[in-house]
């Protein structure tokens, strides 16, 4: 376990302003941090942020995934909040550290010495960015008998190797603080200075990585036994040779061998002598080849960690071509062959998937992709059974109706109770959808379409027809009911008759046998299909039947179905101005080219919300900038705008 001690020397006449801190998350993981700026303002503004992103982001998820959607919001919120800032500034080290474990990066440049068999390694070389944010996640362990040691200046300005390393043997943290107050007070006594010491006292533990392989960390655990030993093995053999050249038995053996007639064979005593040569040689060599094949070992990952220091200087600059998509590709591609390349070495694997992990966040930068995690948000409403299912969200007169698989929920309204209503027949929902009048249509599995209004439920009928066709969706639109065939063939049209609803007429006039399947529909006075290879066609029925190809602009690279089983949710909602689909568990947001559903020839991607590992069911939009969006756990309102072209989550 990591012990973390907070080593201050302060200073009236310092020309910055110093805050070091730790913010506990719960029983085994905390955050550090350490700001350094010329202002008391920009650090005040700074330490802020970090406190508020840190409290707002909960506590859910391993550390390393936690910390880097920590350090994604932060980004953010430093963008909005703090546009003119700079490095020049102020400059920031901030760490997770869960055991022995620690995620870390920073803002600006900063320094880490890492102590490790008393070589001393500065593991944040090469992470400074020229621009206001964190880019770069460091990780890995420091266990017994490291030690990791960070400040607000670079301790080798006034300190040797030799000094930081003496550190690691220094015990306790007043005995630490003296050590560094008396090694620097003589050059930077008008600094103040804040020393973060990071050490273990775990003497069990082996200094290896867990992807580790067993001759690694028998290797490893050689090692810490030797370093451990050899003192003590030092001084055991030189008071047992004190002890055995002071025994009588041991005085008489060497007096015999020395005075044995054949002791003075001078061949003999040659071919003693060449004996001991050779086996000096033999011990000499192996020495020289364990001293040369540990510096290898040292030496190769110093060269790949020169690879990712490389990989991340080219995702900073990809960072920066956001704007032009084939140079960011192939700063991309680069980079991920560097990334790639050390992976199959088996080293520095954590900072590989920290560094993959960003190239995943460019990526969602690149394609607009904005993050929405549940968990740090407090839902609208909580589905109390883990049964319900959810199957659509719909608003009627300002209350909400939750459809889930065998029951419904509603009317809703904030800070009310809520009404469970049981189908009857112990029917479950397939789809659903509800009119501008306020009845729900709900398509059933035995291909029955129940209606609920005003609390209760009744069947409706269909004229000419044993029971409604066997469908995948249903859809309501000027008191009409629209049924897509369960093999996405073809979408039936129900007029309203004295009954319930006429029989079922096609709405498609051509064979679409060999065409992609339908997956969803949306209907605003056209009739969208959402085919299945993700495009759009709208048909229209009058004055005369015309069916349109949509075009879709500005397409990402992952616009694609996650498995062939994958059904996307195609909405299209009353008095809004955006189309949204629901694919791969992300909220997708086009935009159309023209504001009257009869002129609608093109639409452009906007951009998505990712719903963080939880599955969206179904959303209602009342306006745009606001989604009601439903999971197995509940319902989240979740607030947008578009700026630049760009979604961005508020």
């Amino acid at each position: 376990m990591l012990q973390v001690s907070l080593l201050r020397h302060a200073s009236e006449l310092s020309d910055s302003v110093v805050v070091t801190k730790k913010i506990r998350i719960d029983d085994r993981r905390q955050i550090l941090l350490q700001i350094d700026a010329k202002k008391a303002h920009a650090a005040s503004l700074m330490e802020g942020a970090i406190v508020d992103t840190v409290a707002e982001s909960g506590k859910a998820g391993e550390t390393g995934t936690y910390f880097s959607y920590v350090l994604d919001r932060l980004n953010r919120h430093i963008r909005s909040t703090l546009p003119d800032l700079t490095p020049e500034d102020v400059r920031v080290f901030l760490a997770a550290i869960d055991g022995d474990d620690i995620h870390f990066s920073v803002l600006g440049s900063y320094n880490a010495y890492l102590i490790r068999w008393g070589r001393v390694t500065d593991i944040a070389e090469g992470m400074a960015s020229g621009t206001p944010e964190f880019s770069y996640v460091s990780s890995g362990s420091v266990k017994h008998p490291d030690s990791l040691y960070v400040s607000n200046i670079d301790l080798l300005d006034y300190l040797t190797e030799e000094d930081v390393a003496e550190l690691a043997t220094v015990g306790k943290d007043d005995e630490k603080r003296l050590a560094i107050e008396n090694l620097i007070r003589r050059e930077a006594g008008k600094r103040t200075i804040d020393c973060i010491a990071l050490t273990n006292a775990n003497v069990t533990d082996i200094s290896v990585s867990e992807e580790a392989g067993s001759i690694e960390k028998a290797t490893a655990a050689a090692k810490v036994a030797f370093a451990k030993a050899a003192p003590i093995a030092r001084d055991a053999a030189a008071r047992i040779g004190a002890s055995i050249s002071q025994m009588p038995a041991a005085k008489k053996a060497f007096e015999w061998v020395r005075n044995h007639p054949a002791w003075k064979n001078e061949k003999l005593r040659a071919g003693a002598f060449g004996a001991g040569v050779v086996v000096c040689a033999v011990l000499l060599f192996a020495t020289i080849s364990a001293i040369f094949q540990q510096k290898t070992d040292l030496a190769v990952p110093e060269e790949y960690k020169n690879r990712l220091i490389e990989a991340q200087i080219i995702l900073e600059k990809a960072g920066k071509d956001l704007a032009n998509k084939d140079v960011f590709k192939a700063n991309l591609k680069k980079a991920e062959d560097l990334i790639f390349e050390v992976r199959g070495k088996g080293v520095y694997l954590n900072d590989v998937k920290r560094l993959l992990d960003t190239i995943s966040i460019l990526k969602k930068q690149m394609n607009g992709i904005e993050s929405f995690d549940p968990k740090s948000h407090q839902s609208e409403y909580a589905f109390t059974d883990a049964k319900f299912e959810p199957v659509g969200v719909f608003e009627i007169q300002k209350k909400y109706y939750f459809v889930g698989k065998r029951s419904l929920i509603g009317p809703f309204v904030k800070g009310a109770e809520a009404k469970t209503f049981a189908y009857p027949d112990a029917e479950e929902a397939v789809s659903a959808d509800a009119s501008a009048e306020g009845t729900i249509y709900v398509l059933t599995k035995t291909n029955r379409v129940l209606r609920f209004y005003k609390g209760e439920f009744s069947y409706a009928n269909v004229d000419g027809q044993k029971t409604w066709e066997e469908g995948r969706a249903i859809k309501t639109f000027n008191g009409n009911l629209y049924v897509l065939s369960s093999d996405g063939s073809q979408i039936y049209k129900h007029k309203p008759s004295v009954n319930g609803f006429s029989s079922k007429s096609g709405v498609l006039e051509w064979d679409r046998s060999k065409s992609p399947a339908i997956l969803d529909f949306g209907i605003d006075g056209g009739i969208y299909s959402f085919r299945k290879d993700l495009m759009l066609d709208k048909t229209f029925t009058a004055p005369s039947y015309s069916i349109r190809s949509i075009v879709i602009n500005g397409l990402p690279d992952d616009y694609s179905l996650s498995s062939d089983s994958e059904i996307p949710k195609f909405h299209v909602f009353s008095n809004t101005n955006y189309l949204y689909v629901i694919l791969s568990n992300r909220i997708w947001v086009f935009e159309p080219d023209s504001r009257d559903f009869r002129n609608v020839k093109s639409v452009r991607y906007v951009g998505q919300v990712e719903v963080v590992e939880s599955p969206v069911r179904s959303i209602f939009v009342p306006k745009d900038g606001t989604v009601f969006a439903v999971t197995d756990a509940g319902a989240y309102q979740i607030g947008f705008e578009v700026a630049d072209g760009k979604l961005v989550i508020r």
